[in-house]
């Protein structure tokens, strides 16, 4: 599942900008090249789920706007490289601070239902020693 689509990213930062970075020669100047954009999103997808995977059962089936935002700001970031602009880096920077957030619990995902996704399930297990100091080994003191 992706999280941000071509048109969010195209709402975000604008077709022309979007015309600018996706441009890598093998396109007309006035289109956006859509595999470079594409990769970008995976890209952002694929950092996401990273952060998400210990805390959420994913794919998630309805992506929260929070993370539609997320996901365009760091394929924008990804789309700039080495040239992001002091916006850009602050922007993709406030995304990693919320997955971060996400990813310890202080920040819950609501789906579009307003329904928080489920929870990564799983069985904790644990062991231990015998106890050592017992009524019995402790009577004669």
């Amino acid at each position: 599942m992706t999280y941000a689509t071509l048109q969010d990213l195209t709402d975000v930062c604008g077709a022309r900008e979007l015309i600018q970075l996706s441009d890598r020669g093998d396109m007309p100047v006035d289109w956006i090249d859509e595999a470079v954009v594409t990769r970008a999103l995976s890209d952002a997808d694929e950092l996401i789920n990273g952060y998400l995977g210990g805390v959420y059962a994913l794919p998630l089936t309805n992506a929260p706007r929070m993370l539609i935002g997320a996901a365009c700001d760091i394929a924008r970031y990804k789309l700039w490289k080495d040239r992001a602009s002091d916006e850009v880096v602050r922007r993709f920077k406030e995304a990693l601070a919320l997955l971060t957030q996400i990813q310890g619990g202080r920040v819950k995902l609501p789906d579009q239902a307003g329904v928080e996704p489920a929870a990564k399930t799983g069985v904790i297990l644990t062991s231990m020693p015998e106890r050592q100091f017992t009524r019995d080994t402790m009577r004669r003191f």
